[in-house]
């Protein structure tokens, strides 16, 4: 805004103020605009670098508040200047001039010259932070909006809102696919204009194979800016006469590409224009459009995974319900039950065979359901199976709903987790009525047998004396039975040698581990049958071995009648079988010939093979893991030859598998960092594990990354390292988000440092006026602005300091000096400045140390400073030190809050503060014991903390004494 010029200047000599001459002389050469205001509030002198700011008009004369418009509430900052009072940091409007301009001010009123009041202004340009700090609170405003966003089409909408036309006139959002950008979102004012735009871009899709606009942004990760764009830059780019017309219909006149991120890659494109006449974009908007673009793709990636959440929900829901499907069409009774034993669900068998319904009510009256002889007996097992988290077979007796109790078989299995601990109990109730009731029968039939035993050994008994009277008769066969004895002991000897056989047969049989080895005859019966499976699979020799198939399980023999068949022809062959339970079996049929090499039997070997199918289903998960891995997977040789190289491996460092198995590990390592794989696999070899190790690799084009490597041993069963798995994550872009960052830090610093600098200077032009002053409340403030003003400055300083530190550039100046006696003086003033805690210096004698003096004594002002700000008044603060042989260890200890276990190793890490109700009133950016940590590093010391919550902390350092060591 403009405004005309006063119709007549003020004369400098009309004035009975400061000389110009002298003012001249004070502020001519200030890095600060500085305006002298004389009494009748207009511009009485200005000095060179407030008449650049309004370059436009000669200021000598004007009023001062047809400069400057007050923003603050009931403009009471103008009110303060037209009564001669002093501001500190006043923010005012620039009336004068195009564009929006904004200026800090501070005011020093003199009421000492010739009797006249006179006021010196203190300007500060502050539009470009003002800019950036309504940029940042838009930003905040549009995170905590797209935080609340669940899905897709809400987030992009949301984000249309929120930035046409606020922010820019056209808007759109692409999406990065295989097969180029996809058009997500297009936005403006006018519908007309979106439904055109359409058409553009369906016309004219973006080039991504071009050398620039959105190719380039996609092959650098940086924005594309243009701040103003001209016709002359649209006729270089577009060449096509038709496009060209269309382009300069969107009216482009400031143009901002930004790349949208999500978990440290690019997914796609952000384009914001401006077709605002006099609106351009500027270095500004550029960072915040980039930290939109990204607030974008976390929006759509949380939008994403929500989406996936309730797919993911509704696939769960839709397997319960199978599940319940399964359990209740099983012919059994199933149930399951937690840890403690109480019932968590019965399925559908429970209540059509109880006649009870309801979950609550079932589980209230499932034990009057038993047999009260069987229900004492449950009482007991029962808690017992709990104790000892085995499983259990238990026969017992159910009341049917019509009041009938039937015989069942339960059985009670526990499912462990990794710890074996036993997180659910599953059990079934299997109905073997008929089956009992004809075991009792059968045994009230052997009991009748038995008594017609003893009436047979009676009989027996006379039959003895019967065999008496034939014993003549037997003598004159005993000529006949020497023929037949030598017969018999030919016979004996062929049982004898048949018995050595069964018994060597079995003996091999129980020796196959997890088998069951049977042999049938031709004609399919049973002869012999063994194996340590053999109970497992429910056989017993005694319900099979001289039976026939068809006798034992009709249905199975029409089964396997088939196989029977083939191998008794002589075909030898496998199959593969699954039992109900899920065990997996690999069955052997072989034929055994003869005497006259016919097959008269054969041998059917059955092997549990079940481990070996989890084995392979395991390795084949691991190995799609490892295929699917984003990071690089690599295997290899205590040697460092390589075994394995995973997808990601090649996309990283460029190196096919063919090229990397048998290879060693070498290519990839940088030469001058060959020395790193001994040194890993000496750490390997002592059985530590090498966790986010950062370095340097190479790719096979040459070109170095950042790298975090994660490599751990490959043992085999005797505990012998038989190779090596190490996992490579390219860390490249978090190291330069990281030198962004610090650049940032170190650049805010430095430009920090100027108004600082002008500051202390106007401080102490006051502090020097007010030494005649006898008002005492002027002198406090201004001793309170020097301690903030020290304060900001050290913080200033802390932070160009981990900037020097993170870049390499902090020097370390070694000194040799008594570190006993700059601790003495280092309490001594602590004690000076602090009387809320008593604090002592437990040592005598000297310790002479090689170190940097004025760093040494920043790390043991900052512990110190730290025991104060965390312990309540009144609590001892102790500092000492112990000297050995090689070191001098310092403990700083004071009896303040304490810190917890989990943030007692994080103390150190850069910006990191404990966060809890008292640590939030202690101000600090959590640089302090960072930069700590850096120095004693540096000076090849180690830095520590021990604490208990409530009772206190201690800090240590050691030092060498003397250098190198």
């Amino acid at each position: 805004m403009t405004i005309n010029k006063p119709n007549s200047k003020i004369k400098r000599s009309d004035t009975k103020g400061k000389p110009v001459g002298w003012l001249e002389k004070a502020y001519g050469g200030s890095p600060v605009a500085v305006m002298v205001i004389d009494a009748g509030h207009r511009v009485y002198y200005a000095n060179p670098v407030a008449l650049s700011t309004f370059a436009e008009h000669e200021i000598i004369g004007w009023p001062v508040f047809d400069l400057y418009e007050d923003t603050s509430p009931g403009k009471i900052n103008e009110g303060k200047l037209a009564r001669f009072e002093e501001i500190a940091d006043g923010e005012f409007k620039a009336k004068t001039g195009s564009g929006e301009r904004w200026f800090s001010i501070s005011a020093v009123a003199d009421h000492e010259s010739g009797g006249l009041p006179q006021i010196t202004l203190f300007i500060r340009d502050i539009t470009a932070f003002k800019k950036k700090e309504n940029l940042f609170s838009y930003l905040n405003e549009a995170a905590a909006s797209l935080a609340k966003t669940r899905d897709t089409p809400g987030a992009l909408e949301l984000v249309a809102r929120l930035v046409v036309p606020r922010f820019a006139t056209w808007f759109t959002i692409d999406r990065l696919t295989e097969s180029g950008l996809e058009l997500l979102m297009l936005k403006h004012e006018d519908p007309a204009r979106i439904a055109w735009a359409y058409q553009y871009r369906k016309k004219y899709p973006p080039d991504l194979n071009g050398n620039s606009g959105p190719a380039v942004v996609l092959k650098t990760g940086k924005p594309g800016f243009v701040s103003v764009v001209t016709e002359e830059m649209i006729n270089a780019v577009v060449t096509d006469p038709a496009q060209r017309r269309d382009v300069l219909k969107i009216g482009l006149h400031s143009v901002i590409i930004t790349p949208m991120w999500a978990d440290e890659k690019i997914i796609g494109l952000v384009n914001f224009i401006s077709s605002v006449p006099g609106r351009h974009f500027d270095a500004e908007d550029v960072a915040f459009a980039q930290n939109f673009a990204n607030l974008i793709g976390l929006a759509l990636e949380n939008a994403r995974l929500n989406e996936e959440s309730a797919n993911e929900i509704a696939l769960r829901k839709n397997s319960e319900e199978k599940l319940q499907f399964l359990t209740d069409a099983i012919p059994h009774k199933l149930w399951t039950s937690g840890p403690d034993g109480r019932a968590t669900y019965y399925n559908q068998r429970w209540y059509e065979y109880t006649g009870v319904y309801g979950f609550e009510t079932l589980r209230d009256k499932i034990w009057d359901s038993l047999h009260p002889d069987d229900r004492s007996l449950a009482a007991v097992e029962w808690p017992e199976v709990i104790k000892l988290g085995n499983p259990a077979e238990i026969e017992q007796r159910l009341m049917r709903h019509d009041g009938v109790y039937r015989w069942h078989l339960s059985r009670i299995m526990p499912h462990k987790n990794n710890d074996g601990d036993v997180t659910l109990w599953i059990g079934t109730s299997t109905d073997i009525h008929e089956q009992k009731v004809f075991g009792m029968e059968l045994a009230a039939v052997n009991e009748e047998l038995t008594a017609a035993n003893e009436e047979f050994v009676a009989m027996n008994e006379e039959l003895v004396a019967m065999n008496e009277e034939v014993a003549a008769t037997n003598e004159e066969l005993a000529s006949a039975n020497q023929e037949q004895a030598i017969t018999n002991a030919e016979l004996m000897e062929t049982r004898d040698r048949l018995r050595k056989s069964e018994k060597l047969f079995r003996s091999i049989a129980l020796s196959i581990p997890k088998s069951l080895v049977t042999v049938i005859d031709k004609d399919h019966r049973y002869v012999m049958i063994e194996g340590d499976i053999m109970e497992k699979m429910g056989y017993d020799r005694r319900d099979y071995e001289g039976k026939h198939p068809a006798d034992i399980s009709p249905e199975q023999y029409q089964t396997d009648r088939g196989l029977y068949e083939r191998v008794l022809k002589g075909e030898a062959f496998s199959v593969e079988r699954r039992a109900p339970a899920g065990e997996y079996y690999l069955v052997h049929f072989v034929p055994l010939p003869g005497d006259r090499s016919e097959v008269d039997s054969a041998l059917i070997i059955a092997f549990d093979v079940s481990d070996i199918k989890q084995s392979e289903e395991k390795i084949a998960k691991l190995a799609a893991i490892v295929e699917s891995s984003e990071d690089a997977i690599v295997s290899k040789t205590p040697e460092g030859v390589v075994t394995s190289w995973n997808a990601a491996a090649e996309r990283m460092f460029g190196f096919t598998e063919s090229e990397m198995i048998g290879q060693t590990i070498y290519a990839i390592i940088p030469p001058d960092r060959h020395d790193e794989e001994p040194r890993i696999l000496a750490r390997l070899r002592r059985g530590e594990h090498v966790e986010h190790f950062e370095t340097k690799r190479m790719t096979k084009s040459g070109q170095l990354i950042d790298v975090s490597l994660t490599i751990s041993p490959i043992m085999d069963k005797q505990g012998n390292i038989i190779g090596l798995s190490k996992i490579a994550r390219d860390i490249s872009a978090k190291k330069q988000e990281e030198q962004r960052k610090n650049d940032f830090i170190g650049m805010v610093s430095h430009e920090l440092k100027t108004p600082l600098t002008s500051l202390n200077g106007i401080i102490q032009i006051a502090a020097a006026k007010l030494n005649k002053n006898e008002d005492a409340f002027l002198a406090e403030a201004m001793d309170r602005a020097k301690r903030q003003l020290k304060r900001m400055t050290a913080m200033v300083n802390g932070f160009l300091d981990v900037s020097r530190f993170e870049a390499g550039t902090m020097s370390i100046t070694y000194q040799e000096f008594d570190l006993a006696e700059l601790l003495n003086e280092i309490v001594g003033e602590t004690k000076m400045v602090t009387s809320t805690h008593p604090v002592n210096f437990l040592g005598s004698g000297r310790v002479h140390i090689y170190a940097d003096l004025d760093k040494i004594s920043s790390v043991v002002f900052n512990l110190l400073n730290n025991a104060v700000k965390y312990s309540t008044k009144g609590k001892n603060i102790d500092v000492a030190y112990q000297v050995t042989k090689k070191e001098v260890l310092v403990s700083v200890k004071d009896e303040g809050i304490g810190i917890e276990a989990r943030d007692i190793e994080k103390i150190f890490e850069r910006y990191y503060r404990v966060d809890d109700p008292y640590s939030r009133r202690v101000s600090g950016f959590g640089i302090g014991l960072y930069l700590s940590a850096e120095i004693i590093r540096r000076h090849n010391g180690k830095i520590w903390a021990e604490s208990e919550p409530g009772k206190g902390s201690t800090f240590y350092f050691t030092l060498p004494l003397i250098k190198g060591i």
